[in-house]
């Protein structure tokens, strides 16, 4: 969980798989209020929230890409 660090490796996953949907990271990292507020694992390799009207919807944890289909199908269900 690096915060800004991040940006760049965020943005070239998105380009890479052609992502609509905003992609972000914490500003402060660890730091940040919403780790607590989310339960968000710092140990974790990565983790997706999915947010729909102001209320996580899904919760992904060390997604890899054998999970990256669980996820897009998340997205697809959420944004009907």
């Amino acid at each position: 969980m690096t915060g800004p660090d991040s940006k760049e490796a965020i943005d070239k996953l998105a380009a890479e798989r052609s992502i609509t949907v905003p992609l972000t990271f914490l500003p402060q990292g660890p730091a940040a209020e919403d780790v607590g507020t989310y339960k968000i694992n710092a140990d974790a390799r990565n983790t997706i929230l999915l947010w729909n009207k102001g209320k996580v919807v899904h919760n992904f944890v060390n997604v890899g890409r054998d999970k990256w289909t669980e996820v897009e199908a998340a997205v697809d269900e959420m944004l009907k």
